[in-house]
């Protein structure tokens, strides 16, 4: 499939670069970040959550969260993860494997992150999200993908659960939560295969995470059923950050994020460690109510 780039502006980011996949598209701007600022139903709504007051801007000192998809080097550090991304991002682009690939400026931190852009065949986008060592010590991370969606939809959080006959008497899942999730904020709907996170009805700020076997994570916002997986990963929750989670979801009163996460790796000089995603938008009509959406997601086949 060629791939189709556009350079555009867009929400006052001057350097952006239109990709299309048949009736998706998708906008990467190179002036921060980077970040993924637009994707959606070529001529419909931005389905992803940007700031206002901050879209647009370049070369703050301090650290902007713009909103759309970003990566971060795991685990999450009051310091470290919020370091500022405002200056520009080095782009290539590779006619030959049909790629575009953003590169984040050197932040000090001894860590570049790189977001990778592809065309799915059968439509959407696969994003590769890496995390490079380009300092002098070993350091061990993961790559974490985090994606930030439009006010409004309603997320879904499958729960499948395999097991052995003669392992039924046990434990066989467990959820992550942080020292804010709060099971009575009104968001939390529960049930049998899937929790739903509904996102006008948050309070605070919530979140879960967990290990899924089949890593796929999904948001409905109006007539749309959004769709991010994970390519790839570990046969064992003890290789992922955050107590074994390889997928969360948190939200608040703003908007909703999706999040895969890598497993840890220490990276020594040179190396680096990555995960890849699978995002893809389809249009639902009233027919589908929340359970056979739910039924959407849970019957996605495994990338992996």
């Amino acid at each position: 499939m060629s791939m189709l780039i556009e350079e555009v502006e867009m929400f006052g980011w001057q350097n952006c670069f239109r990709i299309n996949s048949e009736n998706i598209e998708l906008v990467t701007t190179a002036d921060v970040g980077p970040r993924i600022i637009h994707f959606g139903e070529k001529g419909g709504p931005n389905l992803l959550k940007i700031f206002e007051n901050e879209a647009g801007r370049v070369g703050d000192k301090k650290f902007l969260f713009y909103g759309g998809h970003r990566i971060w080097a795991a685990p999450e550090d009051p310091v470290l993860s919020y370091i500022p991304d405002n200056d520009p991002a080095k782009v290539i682009i590779n006619d030959e494997d049909q790629s575009i690939v953003f590169i984040r400026a050197n932040d000090g931190t001894g860590l570049r992150k790189s977001i990778e852009l592809r065309i799915a065949d059968k439509g959407g986008f696969f994003i590769r999200n890496e995390i490079f060592n380009i300092g002098s010590e070993s350091a061990r991370t993961a790559s974490w993908g985090i994606t930030s969606f439009a006010p409004g939809g309603v997320g879904i959080f499958p729960l499948i659960r395999k097991t052995k006959k003669e392992l039924q008497l046990r434990s066989d899942f467990s959820l992550n939560l942080w020292h804010y999730t709060d099971f009575t904020d009104p968001a939390f709907e529960w049930h049998k295969n899937a929790i739903l996170f509904n996102q006008k009805k948050c309070l605070a700020p919530q979140k879960i995470g967990c290990y899924l076997e089949n890593p796929t994570l999904g948001y409905m916002l109006g007539e749309y059923l959004i769709t991010k997986q994970m390519i790839g990963l570990s046969e064992s929750d003890d290789d992922y950050p955050d107590r074994g989670s390889n997928a969360e979801i948190y939200l608040n009163p703003e908007m909703l994020e999706l999040e895969f996460l890598s497993k840890w790796k220490t990276l020594k000089p040179g190396e680096s460690v990555f995960h890849q995603e699978y995002l893809n938008v389809t249009k639902i009509d009233d027919k589908h109510d929340i359970n056979s959406v739910i039924d959407m997601v849970l019957g996605l086949n495994s990338l992996n």
